[in-house]
């Protein structure tokens, strides 16, 4: 079942039932004018566009430059801590279900606070597989425990990579692209082994791969700490 979220004095709530929902309408803590949003909406709507109001005819939902934060107190409520509402913070276990959740979902936007924790549940998670590995096979150089997670967060590892650059509006192929490069120039030094496995030829390219890739490793990191977008762009 869905999670929803709704705004109440300029603070995002949530996550909620849908029956949760139609329980603060009928309290009346919901008005038709309430901005709500569940995964897979395109930004965030008036409620009366979502949910049925007793004796209360349908609102029409708020324009598009009104929900993205822009030039209205309607757009100011429409984000989420500041946020983008297609980027919502997230919390440490908000971040793995979203993580897990989008698996292999490559689209969208993902906000610092959704990438940062999904990355401190993986290191966390690899250590303590590694020292499963170290006490069940002590004397094994293949880590099953460790090998298995890695392999399990592979995908949405990268997924979650490809948003947080689609929330500062860029391409996930600073990442792919990234990786390919990498594969291909560990290739290349494959060849210069078997090519001439005594020479400097494959130490040199090595090095410069290396160097490379430390640098290129800092200018990912500076993308991943970017505050994202304050409004929509071309990844949503």
């Amino acid at each position: 079942m869905s999670s929803w979220y709704y705004v109440e004095n300029d603070n995002r709530k949530g996550p909620v039932t849908e029956e949760e929902i139609k329980q603060l309408i009928e309290n009346s803590r919901l008005g038709p004018d309430t901005l709500v949003w569940k995964d897979g909406m395109q930004d965030w709507a008036a409620a009366s566009a979502q949910f049925g109001f007793p004796n209360t005819p349908p609102n029409i939902p708020p324009a598009l430059g009104a929900a993205t934060g822009t030039g209205s107190s309607a757009g100011r409520q429409a984000r989420a801590d500041g946020l983008y509402a297609g980027a919502p913070s997230r919390g440490f276990g908000e971040a793995i279900s979203v993580g897990f959740s989008k698996y292999v979902d490559f689209s969208g936007r993902a906000s610092r606070s959704e990438f940062w924790y999904w990355t401190l549940f993986t290191v966390i998670a690899s250590f303590i597989t590694g020292m499963i590995d170290g006490l069940f096979f002590p004397y094994n150089d293949v880590m099953p425990f460790n090998s298995l997670f890695s392999l399990a967060v592979l995908l949405p590892g990268l997924a979650v990579a490809f948003r947080r650059l689609h929330d500062i509006d860029r391409s996930g192929w600073w990442v792919g692209g990234f990786l390919l490069a990498l594969i291909a120039g560990g290739a290349l030094i494959g060849g210069a082994i078997a090519g001439n496995p005594y020479g400097d030829g494959p130490f040199l390219l090595a090095g410069l791969l290396g160097i490379g890739a430390l640098a290129y490793g800092i200018l990912l990191l500076v993308f991943y700490c970017k505050v994202g977008d304050n409004g929509p762009n071309r990844f949503g």
